[in-house]
Protein backbone atom coordinates (compact mmCIF):
# COMPACT_ATOMS: atom_id res chain seq x y z
CA UNK A 1 0.00 0.00 0.00
CA UNK A 2 0.74 3.58 -0.54
CA UNK A 3 2.62 5.20 2.56
CA UNK A 4 3.15 8.79 3.31
CA UNK A 5 6.48 9.41 1.87
CA UNK A 6 4.76 7.71 -1.50
CA UNK A 7 1.76 9.96 -1.21
CA UNK A 8 4.21 13.09 -0.82
CA UNK A 9 5.97 11.55 -3.75
CA UNK A 10 2.99 12.17 -5.72
CA UNK A 11 2.40 15.55 -4.49
CA UNK A 12 5.64 16.48 -5.34
CA UNK A 13 5.51 15.51 -9.07
CA UNK A 14 1.99 16.92 -9.84
CA UNK A 15 3.52 20.31 -8.18
CA UNK A 16 6.35 20.14 -10.67
CA UNK A 17 4.07 20.09 -13.73
CA UNK A 18 1.93 22.49 -12.26
CA UNK A 19 4.97 24.95 -11.68
CA UNK A 20 5.52 24.70 -15.64
CA UNK A 21 2.12 25.23 -16.48
CA UNK A 22 0.54 27.94 -18.24
CA UNK A 23 -2.50 29.15 -16.58
CA UNK A 24 -4.20 25.61 -16.51
CA UNK A 25 -6.52 25.90 -12.97
CA UNK A 26 -5.49 23.87 -9.47
CA UNK A 27 -8.53 21.40 -10.10
CA UNK A 28 -6.98 20.33 -13.32
CA UNK A 29 -4.07 19.29 -11.38
CA UNK A 30 -5.97 17.82 -8.46
CA UNK A 31 -7.46 15.51 -10.89
CA UNK A 32 -4.30 14.30 -12.00
CA UNK A 33 -2.90 14.03 -8.33
CA UNK A 34 -6.07 11.49 -7.67
CA UNK A 35 -5.36 10.15 -11.06
CA UNK A 36 -1.69 8.89 -10.33
CA UNK A 37 -2.72 7.48 -7.16
CA UNK A 38 -5.51 5.14 -8.25
CA UNK A 39 -2.72 4.41 -11.28
CA UNK A 40 -1.20 2.48 -8.65
CA UNK A 41 -3.68 0.81 -7.36
CA UNK A 42 -4.34 -0.01 -10.84
CA UNK A 43 -1.07 -1.27 -11.80
CA UNK A 44 -1.35 -3.73 -8.83
CA UNK A 45 -4.96 -4.79 -9.99
CA UNK A 46 -3.25 -5.37 -12.98
CA UNK A 47 -0.46 -7.71 -12.00
CA UNK A 48 -2.44 -10.06 -10.36
CA UNK A 49 -4.59 -10.09 -13.37
CA UNK A 50 -1.98 -11.16 -15.36
CA UNK A 51 -0.44 -13.75 -13.06
CA UNK A 52 -4.19 -15.49 -13.20
CA UNK A 53 -3.75 -15.51 -17.17
CA UNK A 54 -0.68 -17.03 -17.45
CA UNK A 55 -1.88 -19.67 -15.44
CA UNK A 56 -5.07 -19.84 -17.45
CA UNK A 57 -2.83 -19.92 -20.52
CA UNK A 58 -1.54 -23.09 -19.87
CA UNK A 59 -5.01 -25.17 -21.29
CA UNK A 60 -4.74 -22.44 -24.21
CA UNK A 61 -1.20 -23.93 -24.51
CA UNK A 62 -2.12 -27.83 -23.99
CA UNK A 63 -4.75 -27.16 -26.96
CA UNK A 64 -2.33 -25.33 -29.50
CA UNK A 65 0.30 -28.15 -29.05
CA UNK A 66 -2.00 -31.14 -28.86
CA UNK A 67 -3.52 -29.95 -32.48
CA UNK A 68 -0.16 -29.62 -34.46
CA UNK A 69 -0.06 -31.21 -37.67
CA UNK A 70 1.88 -34.00 -36.05
CA UNK A 71 1.96 -33.54 -32.69
CA UNK A 72 5.06 -35.55 -30.12
CA UNK A 73 3.58 -37.46 -27.07
CA UNK A 74 4.66 -34.17 -24.74
CA UNK A 75 2.81 -32.30 -26.85
CA UNK A 76 -0.43 -34.46 -26.29
CA UNK A 77 0.24 -34.84 -22.90
CA UNK A 78 1.22 -30.83 -21.74
CA UNK A 79 0.80 -30.37 -18.21
CA UNK A 80 -1.77 -27.86 -17.29
CA UNK A 81 -1.72 -28.31 -13.23
CA UNK A 82 -0.99 -24.65 -13.39
CA UNK A 83 -4.32 -23.61 -14.64
CA UNK A 84 -6.11 -25.00 -11.92
CA UNK A 85 -3.69 -23.73 -8.93
CA UNK A 86 -5.02 -23.02 -5.64
CA UNK A 87 -4.28 -19.59 -5.29
CA UNK A 88 -5.43 -18.53 -8.83
CA UNK A 89 -8.88 -20.26 -8.90
CA UNK A 90 -9.48 -18.43 -5.39
CA UNK A 91 -8.06 -14.71 -6.65
CA UNK A 92 -9.73 -15.67 -10.12
CA UNK A 93 -13.44 -16.47 -8.39
CA UNK A 94 -13.43 -13.50 -5.92
CA UNK A 95 -16.41 -10.82 -7.16
CA UNK A 96 -14.30 -8.19 -4.95
CA UNK A 97 -11.04 -8.59 -7.40
CA UNK A 98 -13.19 -8.88 -10.40
CA UNK A 99 -15.64 -5.79 -9.62
CA UNK A 100 -12.31 -4.14 -8.63
CA UNK A 101 -10.69 -4.99 -12.50
CA UNK A 102 -13.86 -4.03 -13.80
CA UNK A 103 -15.03 -0.87 -12.90
CA UNK A 104 -11.31 0.80 -13.09
CA UNK A 105 -11.15 -0.68 -16.73
CA UNK A 106 -7.96 -2.67 -15.90
CA UNK A 107 -6.61 -4.40 -19.34
CA UNK A 108 -3.84 -6.35 -20.51
CA UNK A 109 -2.76 -4.46 -23.73
CA UNK A 110 -1.79 -7.54 -26.38
CA UNK A 111 -2.94 -10.18 -24.52
CA UNK A 112 -2.52 -13.01 -26.34
CA UNK A 113 1.06 -12.25 -27.07
CA UNK A 114 2.04 -11.12 -23.90
CA UNK A 115 0.88 -14.08 -21.90
CA UNK A 116 1.59 -15.99 -24.07
CA UNK A 117 5.22 -14.77 -23.79
CA UNK A 118 5.55 -15.20 -20.96
CA UNK A 119 3.57 -18.27 -19.93
CA UNK A 120 6.65 -19.63 -22.87
CA UNK A 121 9.24 -18.24 -20.25
CA UNK A 122 8.01 -20.00 -17.59
CA UNK A 123 6.93 -23.13 -19.15
CA UNK A 124 11.03 -23.40 -19.78
CA UNK A 125 12.11 -23.30 -16.52
CA UNK A 126 13.58 -25.67 -13.91
CA UNK A 127 10.80 -24.72 -11.31
CA UNK A 128 8.27 -25.48 -13.44
CA UNK A 129 9.11 -28.95 -14.03
CA UNK A 130 9.44 -29.63 -10.66
CA UNK A 131 5.81 -27.58 -9.94
CA UNK A 132 4.05 -30.35 -12.60
CA UNK A 133 5.28 -32.46 -11.01
CA UNK A 134 4.53 -32.41 -7.22
CA UNK A 135 1.93 -33.75 -5.39
CA UNK A 136 0.81 -30.90 -2.84
CA UNK A 137 -1.69 -28.57 -3.43
CA UNK A 138 -2.34 -26.45 -0.30
CA UNK A 139 -2.89 -23.07 -0.77
CA UNK A 140 0.47 -22.13 0.94
CA UNK A 141 2.74 -24.53 -1.50
CA UNK A 142 0.36 -23.27 -5.04
CA UNK A 143 0.86 -19.45 -3.62
CA UNK A 144 4.62 -20.31 -3.18
CA UNK A 145 4.81 -21.50 -6.82
CA UNK A 146 2.88 -17.89 -8.26
CA UNK A 147 5.38 -15.70 -6.12
CA UNK A 148 8.38 -17.39 -8.14
CA UNK A 149 6.27 -17.04 -11.24
CA UNK A 150 6.15 -13.40 -10.16
CA UNK A 151 9.49 -12.88 -8.85
CA UNK A 152 11.48 -14.92 -11.73
CA UNK A 153 8.99 -14.41 -14.87
CA UNK A 154 6.90 -10.97 -14.65
CA UNK A 155 9.63 -9.09 -12.32
CA UNK A 156 12.45 -10.06 -14.81
CA UNK A 157 10.15 -9.78 -18.06
CA UNK A 158 11.71 -6.55 -20.49
CA UNK A 159 8.69 -6.85 -22.38
CA UNK A 160 6.38 -6.52 -20.06
CA UNK A 161 8.73 -3.57 -18.24
CA UNK A 162 8.59 -1.40 -21.72
CA UNK A 163 4.37 -2.55 -21.98
CA UNK A 164 4.17 -0.95 -18.08
CA UNK A 165 6.32 2.27 -19.28
CA UNK A 166 4.29 2.64 -22.17
CA UNK A 167 1.13 2.68 -20.42
CA UNK A 168 2.82 4.76 -17.71
CA UNK A 169 5.67 7.12 -17.71
CA UNK A 170 5.37 6.89 -13.77
CA UNK A 171 5.98 2.75 -13.75
CA UNK A 172 10.06 3.47 -12.78
CA UNK A 173 8.53 5.84 -9.78
CA UNK A 174 5.31 3.26 -8.83
CA UNK A 175 6.97 0.13 -9.50
CA UNK A 176 8.77 -0.49 -6.01
CA UNK A 177 5.69 -0.25 -4.19
CA UNK A 178 3.26 -1.96 -6.91
CA UNK A 179 5.36 -4.99 -6.66
CA UNK A 180 5.47 -4.94 -2.91
CA UNK A 181 1.76 -4.70 -2.98
CA UNK A 182 1.80 -8.12 -5.28
CA UNK A 183 4.37 -10.12 -2.89
CA UNK A 184 2.03 -9.07 0.26
CA UNK A 185 -1.03 -10.17 -1.45
CA UNK A 186 0.77 -13.32 -2.36
CA UNK A 187 2.04 -14.01 1.23
CA UNK A 188 -1.07 -13.35 2.89
CA UNK A 189 -4.27 -14.03 0.52
CA UNK A 190 -6.31 -17.46 1.07
CA UNK A 191 -9.57 -19.03 1.81
CA UNK A 192 -9.68 -17.90 5.54
CA UNK A 193 -8.22 -14.03 4.43
CA UNK A 194 -9.32 -12.86 0.28
CA UNK A 195 -8.45 -9.23 1.27
CA UNK A 196 -6.66 -7.21 -1.47
CA UNK A 197 -4.28 -4.73 -0.68
CA UNK A 198 -5.70 -1.67 0.18
CA UNK A 199 -4.75 2.40 -1.38
CA UNK A 200 -3.06 3.24 1.76
CA UNK A 201 -3.67 2.65 5.55
CA UNK A 202 -6.63 4.78 5.36
CA UNK A 203 -7.21 6.24 2.44
CA UNK A 204 -9.99 8.96 2.73
CA UNK A 205 -7.59 10.58 5.43
CA UNK A 206 -4.68 10.11 3.35
CA UNK A 207 -6.88 11.01 0.38
CA UNK A 208 -7.93 14.42 1.96
CA UNK A 209 -3.67 14.89 3.05
CA UNK A 210 -2.30 15.22 -0.44
CA UNK A 211 -5.36 17.09 -1.90
CA UNK A 212 -4.56 20.03 1.32
CA UNK A 213 -1.04 19.76 0.83
CA UNK A 214 -1.20 20.27 -2.68
CA UNK A 215 -3.81 22.94 -2.40
CA UNK A 216 -1.85 24.98 0.34
CA UNK A 217 1.49 24.53 -0.99
CA UNK A 218 0.04 25.96 -4.17
CA UNK A 219 -1.78 28.56 -2.40
CA UNK A 220 0.73 29.61 -0.39
CA UNK A 221 3.58 29.61 -3.07
CA UNK A 222 4.44 33.19 -2.80
CA UNK A 223 4.63 33.41 1.01
CA UNK A 224 6.87 30.26 0.86
CA UNK A 225 9.11 31.67 -1.94
CA UNK A 226 9.67 34.49 0.19
CA UNK A 227 10.97 32.39 3.20
CA UNK A 228 13.39 30.84 0.55
CA UNK A 229 14.21 33.94 -1.02
CA UNK A 230 15.21 35.36 2.59
CA UNK A 231 17.58 32.59 3.31
CA UNK A 232 19.24 32.35 -0.06
CA UNK A 233 19.86 35.91 -1.08
CA UNK A 234 23.62 34.96 -2.09
CA UNK A 235 22.24 32.34 -4.30
CA UNK A 236 21.77 32.73 -8.34
CA UNK A 237 18.04 32.06 -8.15
CA UNK A 238 18.42 30.43 -11.45
CA UNK A 239 20.90 27.84 -10.08
CA UNK A 240 18.77 26.44 -7.42
CA UNK A 241 16.78 23.58 -8.49
CA UNK A 242 13.36 23.17 -9.08
CA UNK A 243 12.59 20.10 -7.48
CA UNK A 244 14.98 21.69 -4.38
CA UNK A 245 12.06 24.59 -4.07
CA UNK A 246 9.26 22.18 -4.38
CA UNK A 247 10.63 20.10 -2.14
CA UNK A 248 11.16 22.87 0.57
CA UNK A 249 7.76 24.78 0.05
CA UNK A 250 6.24 21.21 0.90
CA UNK A 251 8.26 20.87 3.73
CA UNK A 252 7.03 24.75 5.06
CA UNK A 253 3.32 23.69 3.93
CA UNK A 254 3.95 20.68 6.49
CA UNK A 255 5.67 23.02 9.20
CA UNK A 256 2.98 26.16 8.93
CA UNK A 257 -0.46 24.38 7.75
CA UNK A 258 -0.29 20.98 8.93
CA UNK A 259 -0.79 21.25 12.95
CA UNK A 260 -0.75 17.32 13.42
CA UNK A 261 2.69 16.31 11.99
CA UNK A 262 5.92 16.74 14.13
CA UNK A 263 8.67 19.22 12.46
CA UNK A 264 11.08 16.35 12.43
CA UNK A 265 9.15 13.95 10.45
CA UNK A 266 8.46 16.56 7.56
CA UNK A 267 12.09 17.79 7.35
CA UNK A 268 13.15 14.35 7.37
CA UNK A 269 10.65 13.11 4.81
CA UNK A 270 11.71 15.66 1.86
CA UNK A 271 15.36 15.25 2.67
CA UNK A 272 15.09 11.41 1.96
CA UNK A 273 13.22 12.74 -0.80
CA UNK A 274 15.49 14.86 -2.08
CA UNK A 275 18.16 12.09 -2.55
CA UNK A 276 16.27 10.34 -5.00
CA UNK A 277 14.90 12.95 -6.92
CA UNK A 278 16.92 15.83 -6.58
CA UNK A 279 20.78 16.25 -7.04
CA UNK A 280 23.39 14.97 -5.26
CA UNK A 281 23.95 18.03 -3.37
CA UNK A 282 20.27 18.78 -2.64
CA UNK A 283 20.01 17.00 0.60
CA UNK A 284 22.78 19.14 2.68
CA UNK A 285 21.33 22.34 0.39
CA UNK A 286 17.48 21.92 1.76
CA UNK A 287 18.56 20.93 5.05
CA UNK A 288 20.84 23.91 5.42
CA UNK A 289 18.29 26.29 4.55
CA UNK A 290 15.18 24.66 6.00
CA UNK A 291 17.30 24.84 9.56
CA UNK A 292 17.93 28.43 9.06
CA UNK A 293 14.21 29.16 8.11
CA UNK A 294 12.98 27.25 11.50
CA UNK A 295 14.89 28.86 13.12
CA UNK A 296 13.30 32.42 12.20
CA UNK A 297 9.86 30.32 12.56
CA UNK A 298 10.29 29.47 15.47
CA UNK A 299 11.49 33.10 17.11
CA UNK A 300 8.31 33.99 15.68
CA UNK A 301 6.36 31.37 17.19
CA UNK A 302 4.79 30.67 13.78
CA UNK A 303 4.84 26.71 13.92
CA UNK A 304 2.00 25.80 15.79
CA UNK A 305 1.46 21.95 16.73
CA UNK A 306 -1.19 20.38 19.00
CA UNK A 307 -1.65 16.92 19.69
CA UNK A 308 0.33 14.79 22.30
CA UNK A 309 4.15 15.01 21.63
CA UNK A 310 3.69 18.09 19.14
CA UNK A 311 3.99 21.49 20.88
CA UNK A 312 6.87 22.98 20.08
Amino acid sequence: MLNRRHLRVKVMQVLYSYQQSQGKELSFFEKQLLNQVNKVYEQYLFLLLLLVRIAQYAEEDARERASKYIPTGDDLNANTRIASNTFILLLESDENFRQAVKSRKVFIPNEQELVRTLFRELSTSPEYAVYCSQEDRSVESERAFISVVFRQVVNRSAVLEQTLEEQDINWPVNKEVVRSMVKKTLKTYGPDSRQLSPISQNWPEDKDFIVTLLRQTAEHDAEFQGYIAAKTENWDVERIALMDTILMKMTLCELLKFPDIPVKVSINEYIEISKEFSTPKSKMFINGILDKILIDLRKTKKIIKSGRGLIE
